[in-house]
């Protein structure tokens, strides 16, 4: 019942039909599953990184993604929900549709290194400040050096975007809006309980991280650093 439900995202009615069973004892079920296998699972599938693992991780994104020292890409999904009772707009986000956040951190492979779900879906790309370990994409465009780190960056960041595509296509419920508690649908990604707490402060920018951002920026631009198809890359970028 709970792999029919995470497979189709059927409504709850259908399932009650379809198994003769309430429909509240129907999302008692799923509920009790999903929180039991996320218990179990997140330790296996999802363990603390050892040192050793980071540096695996970023030797993966140099070969793969021509990346320097990147241990992870961040990114975040908007599950759909029914907005929650007495909620405001918390959940509403810039989309138009109640929401709740699931951040995730994938390594070069699309695999998820650390998830993490709640955040109100109000939650945006803008509460990532600029850290000399959290890369940010220039916002001035008319520098043609920034455009070629902005592509490097956007490039590394594929793997992140992959892994939801390949996370939804599997799981069709995240196509629906969710007829779950809030916190039950902490539980929903397999694994999906957060295993570390991501900050997700906004803030002023960290003067380092222009310094580290700056120093890519020249390495992905010079003969150690450039690829041979960017500037063909950039030169289309700028063209559409």
């Amino acid at each position: 019942m709970k792999t029919r439900y995470m497979a189709t995202g059927e409504s709850f009615r259908s399932l009650a039909f379809s198994f003769r069973i309430s429909q509240s004892y129907i999302s008692r079920i799923i509920r009790l599953v999903l929180k039991s296998l996320s218990e179990r699972l997140t330790p296996i599938l999802l363990p603390p990184p050892t040192k050793e693992n980071l540096k695996e991780i970023a030797m993966d994104f140099w070969i793969k993604w021509n990346f320097p020292n990147c241990v992870g890409a961040i990114d975040g999904k908007h599950i759909r929900i029914f907005a929650p009772g007495k909620s405001g707009s918390l959940f509403f986000n810039y989309k138009d549709f109640f929401s709740i956040v699931l951040l995730a951190i994938v390594d070069a492979n699309c695999k998820f290194i650390f998830v993490d779900v709640g955040a109100y879906g109000k939650e945006g790309d803008e509460a990532f400040r600029l850290e000399p370990h959290m890369m940010r994409m220039y916002e001035v465009r008319d520098d043609y050096e920034k455009t070629v780190f902005n592509y490097r960056l956007s490039r590394a960041r594929r793997t992140s975007e992959n892994s939801f595509g390949l996370l939804s296509q599997v799981f069709r419920v995240f196509y629906t809006p969710i007829s779950l508690k809030t916190e039950t649908v902490d539980y929903l990604p397999p694994p999906s309980r957060n295993m570390i707490s991501l900050s997700r402060s906004g803030g002023y920018t960290n003067f380092e991280g222009f310094n580290v951002r700056d120093e890519f920026k020249q390495f992905f631009n010079s003969p150690q650093g450039a690829v041979e198809w960017q500037n063909h890359q950039v030169r289309q970028t700028d063209i559409n």
